[in-house]
């Protein structure tokens, strides 16, 4: 509220007036904290449909011009536009974390929301493994993919080993493969995929390198002449 009243400085044993009418003023922000949602809003698994809605929460009768919204994890923008945007993805475990939604007017106000993500780890990374630990040449080994941590455990998983790029086995559920006679063509970089049967997560192993030991043969002796 606010009033006025004076006093006259040439003849201060006046006193002061009395004070006048009381203004009421109602101020209005131009900006207000922008509304960020996510759906679903808990227990969110690896594979699930997932949406990140950010929105401006300013009346449009008192915002100063548009509103421009930013949707952004670390210092990568998702979406961007007015009003209002969304971004909507398949959850991954890297895709927890904190989540900014940016409100900003033609006035440069800016205001912003922050949420955390939290995406629970369908399954781990699988991880390849060769037997026995030495190969030579002509002697069988085995590689056999698997993952150590499954949120389900009586969850299927399909597995895929592959010699760089080429798949020697395709979707089999014990991830196992032998050769049984190895040459030194065998030699090289191997790795193995996972995939969960009834969501779209597909994880990749590391590489390990097989290295194919040569056989030596055995000596002969000759005698000529």
């Amino acid at each position: 509220s606010f009033y006025c009243n004076f006093q006259v400085m040439t003849v201060p044993d006046a006193g002061t007036s009395n004070n006048s009418n009381t203004l009421s003023i109602t101020t209005t922000e131009s900006l207000k904290e922008p509304i960020m949602e996510i759906h679903p809003s808990h227990n969110i698994i690896e594979g699930d449909a997932l949406t990140i809605v950010c929105r401006s929460s300013t009346d449009p009768r008192f915002q100063a011009g548009a509103v421009k919204i930013f949707l952004r994890k670390g210092d990568k923008i998702l979406k961007a536009g007015n009003g209002s945007v969304s971004h909507s993805m398949i959850a991954q475990a890297d895709d927890s974390g904190e989540y900014e939604c940016k409100a900003e007017n033609e006035r440069r106000v800016r205001k912003s929301a922050k949420k955390i993500l939290r995406v629970t780890e369908l399954f781990s990374k699988p991880v390849l493994v060769q037997s026995p630990a030495e190969i030579d040449e002509g002697k069988p080994f085995n590689l056999t993919c698997h993952v150590e941590n499954k949120i389900f455990p009586d969850m299927q998983l399909k597995y895929t080993i592959y010699k760089n790029i080429t798949a020697l086995t395709s979707g089999s559920p014990d991830g196992s493969y032998t050769n049984d006679r190895p040459t030194l063509d065998d030699e090289g970089f191997y790795h193995c995929s996972a995939v969960a049967e009834f969501k779209p997560i597909n994880k990749t192993s590391k590489e390990i390198f097989l290295k194919v030991h040569t056989l030596v043969s055995t000596p002969t002796i000759a005698v000529s002449g």
